[in-house]
């Protein structure tokens, strides 16, 4: 997932001193956004158990108008 898309990828690691690589499915490389990174690997065997569904938007939290503030 990147800026809200989802793209299937490959990856290859050849040796244990090689790098983790990672390419899109067409073979060319994979940009990585900036920041940190988090991947999962999943097992074929759940491949089709596996579903990508669209994430929840929360509405921020409303605040009531006489509230007061913890600096007063």
């Amino acid at each position: 997932f990147t800026r809200g898309q989802y793209e299937p990828i490959r990856w290859k690691k050849g040796g244990v001193s090689d790098p983790l690589t990672f390419t899109k499915e067409d073979g060319s490389p994979l940009t990585l956004n900036a920041g940190k990174t988090y991947v999962a690997v999943v097992s074929d065997k759940n491949e089709s158990s596996l579903d990508i569904a669209p994430g929840k938007t929360e509405e921020p939290e409303a605040t009531s108008s006489g509230a007061s503030s913890a600096a007063e």
